[in-house]
């Protein structure tokens, strides 16, 4: 048989077999999959650190890589350090009140005859009551989540610390025509999540020190823990302000109905500016995601993966369609695409 098609054969095999474990990786174990997508992501934002500090500064690649990560370890350690005094009271407080706040809003509900039907004594209020508390115990765990952070951390520092290894062992497995091409498909793939780590990052930042600022004007309670809670739900669009918003809201309405409209008010504003102007400016480098599939992508692995599913939806979508548009699309279609819309 010729070299060429024996090649070819193996490549085929290859493809099958690995298509295959993906999607027995995915459905018995995603855990698996979404920990070592999260630890490329660690790894894409390690190197990207580390090009920045090479490029300010007379520092070598290697040298800045380790710097990167000792930036980032200090940086983690003095956040920690000046939130924790401040979170280890708020944090259980504000559960004890929000799950007040949920009974005192089923209590104004009741006195409406039209919505007497919606609050049923021992259904949906106890059901609100019991849920806030345990999402906020979810949210409290996930950022406690040692073991998994750790895994995450130490792959993604094995990673950024020899890329040129693993990718060189996945483009081995290709045959030698298609090897050029995967190794600019993989650039590509690298610096679009370069971009929108850059991106989402920088408008978490900024919606969470808005968010605490602005709430801390208006006098609602608890506003660090809130502007923390938007900061971290800023990794999800759509559906993560709307998350954020939701205890704020009701915290304010205990006070009156006025201030709790300006908190409406605020968190509208502070996504606006983030939609239109932080995260455009920042992700224009990076490829465009259509909003209606995002929010159906989102949609689609929340429900089959949970948590997990809508937290890597909006990064695994742009890696999608970088694939589609690299590998599937010629670039006549490109064209016709860009004419047409």
């Amino acid at each position: 048989m010729h070299p060429q098609a024996q090649e070819t054969i193996a490549f085929a095999l290859i493809s099958v077999t690995g298509t295959f474990l993906l999607l027995f990786l995915l459905w018995t174990a995603s855990w698996v999959f979404f920990l070592a997508f999260a630890s490329i992501l660690f790894a894409i934002y390690l190197k990207g650190l580390a090009y920045l500090i090479s490029g300010i500064s007379a520092v070598s690649r290697k040298r800045s890589l380790y710097l990167a990560i000792a930036l980032t370890a200090s940086a983690a350690a003095l956040l920690l350090w000046s939130l924790m005094p401040d979170l280890s009271w708020q944090i259980p407080r504000l559960r004890s009140d929000l799950a007040t706040a949920l009974n005192w809003l089923e209590k104004r509900i009741a006195e409406f005859p039209i919505l007497k039907g919606v609050v049923v004594e021992g259904s949906a209020g106890d059901y609100l009551s019991r849920a806030v508390p345990r999402l906020l115990s979810f949210g409290y765990t996930l950022l406690g989540g040692v073991a998994g952070a750790l895994l995450v951390i130490v792959i993604g520092t094995y990673l950024a610390l020899q890329p040129e290894l693993y990718c060189a062992g996945f483009i081995a497995l290709l045959p030698a025509t298609e090897r050029d091409r995967a190794t600019r498909l993989l650039e590509r793939l690298a610096s679009t999540l370069q971009w929108w780590l850059i991106g989402r990052i920088s408008a978490m930042i900024a919606v969470g020190l808005l968010t605490w600022l602005s709430l801390a004007a208006i006098g609602i309670p608890f506003s660090l823990s809130l502007g923390l809670l938007a900061a971290v739900l800023g990794w999800i669009p759509n559906f993560g302000p709307f998350i954020a918003a939701a205890p704020s809201v009701l915290l304010a309405l205990q006070q009156s109905s006025s201030k709790a409209l300006w908190v409406g008010v605020i968190y509208i504003i502070i996504q606006t500016v983030e939609s239109f102007l932080i995260t455009p400016a920042i992700q224009q480098r990076a490829v465009a995601v259509p909003p209606a599939l995002l929010i159906t992508a989102q949609l689609m692995l929340g429900a089959v993966y949970g948590v997990l599913g809508l937290l890597f939806a909006t990064p695994l979508l742009a890696v999608t369609l970088v694939l589609v548009r690299e590998v599937y699309l010629s670039p006549d279609d490109l064209s016709v695409i860009k004419e047409q819309f």
